[in-house]
């Protein structure tokens, strides 16, 4: 394959452009010993073609001081130019550097690779009327552009991975933080309801369905956290908790102490902490499953959609904003986002989604997640319904997870 490059382009038809040399750059060459002390013009301009290589390729960029100087980077050579004063077409040398090749070549990593035949003049009164600049011009502003975009692209990343490990640092701070006193524990069939000494304060960081435990005192002083379920609600000073089934079976009040302390269940958190973290990591190494996905999160502007199309709505009943969001979600390539409080009618929101993508493609498969078993039941549960209410069969869901924390066993393997 690179015989078969190189002989192509060999064959190559390549734009000419023109280096007119002033005396301090021919001083130059003389100082770093590209040509001999009395080497007159021709010495310099075969100097300066040798050092371009065979081949004409060379690296092009812009001075960061001075926008109208461009840099032309041999291959030991650093050549300072800017368009000729008296032709627009040609480019005045105004110096040539010998830099060192660590330098050297690490300013060939930031410019844009160009091939041209190179022709040395002596006077811009050589450079035909033909010959132009624009094809080189465009290019590197092109090239810089892209640099550009790229130089932002890695700074909004890095923000983005600096705003979400500082979130996960201020979870794992609550992890130590005070939990809520309680006096009274009473045990239900489903539920565990704890009378608190005080009410919550507000800065309580316990988000919906937060998995909690109960602090049991063990031998020596020490403490042992007992998982009792998932958090239902907070109305007053009465804290409902909805049993894990695992536990409901072989616990009752008489197992948890009358009073003590309930926190957030570490284990889960810490565990979800992981997986934000391992989801990190791929981040950066893009290794995620979708690898462009990173790019669509930092960069949502980019997203591509879809013509939006008119649906035939499983769930007519829908209002119209919610229509909108399903059309414009169907319609997006890589990612959409839709917000709102509790009961807003976001489940049935997902479901008509899940079901429109499955009617575009019935073969697509679907990962339906939530923070929230109970969510995942009853978005599933929707999805079921609102395909036999408009008299089609529903989808083959799978349920996947942990069956003490499932509301319902119709989709568990």
């Amino acid at each position: 394959v690179m015989a078969l490059d190189g002989v192509t382009r060999q064959f190559e038809t390549l734009p000419t452009h023109y280096l007119t040399l002033e005396p301090r750059a021919m001083e130059s060459l003389r100082v770093e010993g590209y040509i001999p002390s009395g080497g007159g013009f021709d010495a310099a301009a075969a100097a300066i073609k040798t050092n371009f290589g065979e081949m004409s390729e060379v690296y092009i960029q812009r001075d960061n001081q001075d926008s109208e100087v461009i840099r032309i980077l041999g291959d030991s050579l650093r050549l300072i130019c800017r368009k000729d004063r008296q032709k627009d077409n040609a480019l005045f040398v105004l110096a040539v550097h010998a830099p060192y090749m660590a330098e050297l070549a690490r300013q060939k990593e930031q410019a844009l690779p160009y091939r041209a035949v190179w022709e040395v003049v002596a006077s811009s009164d050589a450079v035909p009327a033909e010959a132009e600049l624009n094809g080189l011009l465009e290019r590197l502003a092109e090239f810089e552009q892209a640099n550009t975009a790229e130089r932002e692209g890695r700074r909004n990343r890095r923000e983005f991975i600096d705003r979400w490990q500082a979130a996960l640092s201020r979870q794992e701070q609550r992890l130590s933080e005070t939990g809520l006193a309680y006096s009274k524990v009473t045990d239900t069939a489903s539920y565990w309801k704890f009378e608190l000494t005080e009410p919550p304060p507000d800065n309580l960081n316990w988000s919906e369905e937060a998995q909690l435990a109960v602090e049991l005192p063990q031998a020596g002083g020490r403490m042992s956290s007992v998982p009792v379920g998932v958090l239902d609600e907070i109305r007053g000073q009465l804290l409902t908790v909805i049993k894990e089934t695992r536990h409901s079976s072989r616990r009752n009040d008489s197992d948890l102490p009358e009073s003590g302390r309930l926190t957030l269940n570490h284990t889960e958190v810490r565990a979800a902490l992981r997986r934000q973290q391992n989801a990190i990591r791929a981040f950066q190494s893009g290794q995620a499953v979708n690898p462009a996905l990173a790019n669509a999160i930092v960069e949502p502007s980019q997203l591509t959609n879809l013509p939006l199309a008119t649906l035939d709505y499983y769930q007519d009943w829908l209002s119209a904003d919610k229509k909108t969001a399903v059309s414009k979600a169907v319609a997006s390539n890589e990612l959409f986002l839709i917000q709102g409080p509790p009961g807003t009618g976001k489940t049935a929101v997902i479901a008509e989604i899940v079901l429109q993508l499955l009617r575009r493609n019935p073969a697509a498969r679907i990962l339906l997640s939530s923070q929230s078993n109970i969510a995942v039941d009853h978005a599933l549960t929707q999805i079921a319904n609102a395909a036999k209410a408009a008299g089609t069969v529903p989808p083959e869901m799978i349920r996947l997870g942990r069956p003490e924390k499932m509301q319902s066993a119709d989709w568990t393997i």
